[in-house]
């Protein structure tokens, strides 16, 4: 062994004997050029043999095609020895979900994306290390990678990215007090932290199971911890399936949730059947099957483990006493299951939550209190008290981590650099009264400042979304920090400087004529969503050569909600808008009623409904827009009556599933000149439904135009649930049954309000009323 590979095998001495004293993991930063780091950071794999760590490797980094296999011969040559490589292209790190590696090598050199960060270091158990493969620290400071041209705009270029993002990297790793840093180009240790001293108890104690229970006690033995032994055992709550139950196991990531939800369902079905004979039917759902398969993985090691004969593919589980399938969250309506269990609820849209809770008696969820996908915080905050209100509810805390010991730097590293535990400032007295009189500042933030300060402000700002959104994540912290049209805006209380709005915002436009022909022979253009959308789908070509704001989030702080803090933050937004030249301001966002009539309330204007919903949430997204000039006004209305006829026309076809409130809040958010001409054939017909001598099938034709051409117009006075029987019904064409179910009325109520309405809608079309 030369000089240099004798101080290279020290410090991983070193690094294991600690790791191996907290049952922790390390992590090394390996700089210098692609082939030496990545030499180096075989090299740290080889060495990590000889203190007890084992031998799968895994390595991330943006390689394709043939990449591919050469990156692994060059892995395997490097190693020298029986280890098993696995090569991930950064695309494809979602399929390390739910497995472990001895150790990671993340090849930084092009890419460092931080989704695929921390998805791919939390696969590395105990024991086993992190290798960064990195340019030189100064280089890579200032590096342009692969996900910076993903997220560009134009009309931005590469050399106007902030370079933010990695400065941050750079500065966690150098200030963790467990990050050994190496030069593989000089052979040079850079930074050999001075670990802590080992504990003395050094052995996680081994879970006992309860002295009785339900479950066979061959399912307790697969726990690894005894928060795990925890979870199955309150979780023998939901076999007697008698009134509304619910369960929930709350914890950050590698707390080993899922695996113990999916031995608890194994469990339940084993039970239930051989109680009743009959077989369980369980219906899983996440934001996508990747968030499940863990608990998909140990719900068919456990039946094993029973002896249970089943059948197991992607998604799918079936057995004699058990059908186990995974459902996406909108798919799950009108499913027929004993269990609904849903993993990774965070990531799952409140809304929906709250309609499961109606629809289902059996209700599982796990869900991240912090991490890369998603938030624990909204669900917390805002589902479980209704849950409890309305279930037998039993809630498990995880708190030991699976793969690895408590306070593992690694993560620590992981969670302060991607600021997964942020949480909203504590506000003082003062700023309570502060908001009260709205005593409040806006301000535009220096993102150098609130990435490379001290965190406590960023903190606070991120914070706020883990409340105010379904779903956040990493890749948010990258944009915001390095891509060049984006912006943050804070509103602070004028006393003490909390932070209790924030505002998140993507300049779009200003585009030259060459830039605006791409987007209209191929409608997409990266970040220019609002131009892209008035060129390609109403042909509006000078909109994208003016420059407006684009609302990418908008939050409050979760104590002072509905006080006039996001209005406010608006109307400081549309000012600062003015001030420098920008032409228009708008939004768009995952419709319901609440967030329509916020946006409207404060006098934007909906153009466009898209005619897809999303996967997850089930709404529809919907644009609205503030237009300063009085000509983009005018275009713009007019681009609004075409999409609310559209709206109207296809509500039995693309729109079918929006909610009729929602609907109702388009159409009455402005007035238009309308007009569906009705012969003197169809007003005889008229006249006929108003004596009683036609009923509504026979003149559904003539009301439908009459709905729409009111609709289209801008509504009227009727009341709301008059309106959402005209969505459900006329523009749905929905069955009588299904409209009432719906709506959630009753016989009665419904013919009683939707004739009186269509009466009064027949007599005005009779009388020439306009």
């Amino acid at each position: 062994m030369v000089a240099m590979e004798r101080v290279l095998y020290q410090l991983v001495e070193k690094a294991a004997r600690y790791a191996k004293a907290f049952s922790h993991r390390r992590l090394f930063v390996v700089c210098g050029s692609r082939e030496n780091s990545l030499r180096a950071a075989t090299e740290i794999c080889v060495f990590s043999r000889d203190f007890g760590v084992g031998n799968e490797v895994a390595y991330v980094g943006s390689v394709d095609g043939e990449e591919v296999e050469a990156t692994k011969n060059f892995l395997v040559e490097s190693l020298n020895m029986d280890f098993e490589v696995e090569v991930f292209p950064i695309p494809k790190v979602r399929e390390m979900m739910g497995r472990t590696f001895d150790n990671l090598i993340i090849d930084a050199h092009a890419d460092f994306p931080p989704n695929e960060v921390g998805i791919c270091v939390e696969t590395v158990r105990g024991l086993g290390f992190v290798v960064i493969a990195c340019p030189p620290l100064e280089e890579w400071r200032n590096a342009k990678l692969v996900s910076h041209e993903l997220l560009l705009t134009p009309p931005y270029s590469l050399e106007e990215v902030r370079n933010i993002y990695l400065r941050r990297v750079v500065t966690k790793l150098l200030s963790n007090p467990s990050v050994y840093v190496y030069d593989a180009d000089s052979q040079r240790v850079l930074v050999e932290p001075s670990e802590p001293e080992p504990p003395k108890i050094r052995a996680r104690p081994k879970p006992k199971p309860p002295k009785s229970a339900k479950f066979p006690k061959s399912l307790f033995r697969m726990a690894l911890t005894q928060d795990q032994v925890e979870v199955l055992e309150k979780l023998q709550a939901m076999i007697e399936r008698k009134g509304r139950k619910a369960f929930a196991i709350i914890a950050d990531r590698g707390r080993g949730k899922s695996a113990a939800l999916g031995i608890g369902i194994a469990g339940l079905s084993f039970v239930n059947y051989n109680t009743k004979g009959k077989p369980v039917k369980v219906a899983v759902t996440a934001p996508s099957y990747e968030n499940a398969s863990e608990l998909f993985k140990f719900a068919s090691k456990a039946l094993s483990t029973l002896g249970v004969k089943h059948e197991f593919k992607e998604g799918f589980i079936d057995s004699r006493m058990c059908r186990i399938e995974y459902l996406s969250p909108v798919d799950v309506f009108g499913e027929r299951c004993d269990y609904l269990v849903m993993d990774e609820a965070a990531g799952i849209y409140v809304p929906i939550l709250l309609e499961y809770l109606e629809e289902f008696n059996h209700l599982i969820y796990a869900t991240t209190t912090h991490g890369y996908e998603g938030t624990g915080r909204s669900f917390q905050v805002r589902l479980l008290p209704k849950l409890q209100q309305m279930f037998e509810t039993h809630i498990v805390r995880m708190e030991t981590p699976i793969r690895y010991g408590v306070g593992d730097p690694v993560e620590q590293w992981l969670y302060e650099t991607f600021v997964l535990d942020a949480e909203p400032a504590k506000l003082s007295q003062r700023d309570l009264e502060d908001v009260e009189r709205s005593n409040l500042v806006f301000e535009k933030l220096d993102l150098e400042k609130l990435f490379l300060g001290d965190d406590e402000d960023l903190r606070g700002f991120m914070g706020i979304y883990t409340f105010a959104h379904y779903r956040n994540n990493p890749r948010d912290l990258l944009l915001l920090a390095d891509i060049p049209n984006q912006l943050a805006f804070a509103i602070r209380t004028a006393s003490d400087h909390s932070i209790v709005g924030a505002l998140h915002v993507a300049m779009e436009g200003g585009l030259a004529e060459d830039q605006i022909r791409v987007i209209e022979e191929h409608p997409s253009m990266p970040g220019n969503i609002f131009p892209t959308t008035m060129v390609g789908y109403y042909s509006f070509s000078e909109f994208a050569m003016q420059r407006g704001l684009r609302v990418v989030r908008i939050a409050t702080h979760p104590s002072v909600m509905r006080q006039g803090i996001g209005t406010y933050a608006l109307k400081m937004l549309e000012r600062y808008a003015l001030e420098n030249g920008f032409s228009w301001v708008g939004a768009g966002f995952g419709a319901n009623p609440e967030l329509m009539r916020f946006w409207l309330k404060n006098g934007y204007k909906p153009f466009h409904v898209s005619p897809h919903r999303n996967k997850q949430t089930g709404e529809y997204t919907v644009f609205v827009i503030k237009p300063f000039d009085p000509s983009l006004e005018r275009i713009v209305d007019d681009i609004a009556r075409l999409a609310k006829e559209r709206l109207a026309i296809e509500m039995d076809n693309f729109y079918l599933h929006m909610d009729p409130e929602v609907a109702v809040e388009i159409f009455e958010a402005s007035k238009h000149t309308y007009s569906l001409p009705i012969s003197e054939l169809e007003k005889r017909k008229l006249q006929s439904y108003m004596k009683g001598k036609l009923s509504y099938p026979a003149v559904s034709e003539v009301l439908y135009k009459l709905v729409t051409q009111f609709f289209v117009r801008g509504g009227g006075e009727y009341s709301l649930d008059a309106k959402r029987i005209l969505v459900e019904k006329v523009l749905k064409k929905k069955r009588w049954s299904k409209a009432m179910k719906d709506l959630r009325m009753d016989e009665k109520e419904f013919f009683t309000l939707m004739d009186s309405t269509l009466l009064d809608l027949a007599r005005r079309a009779v009388e020439g009323e306009d």
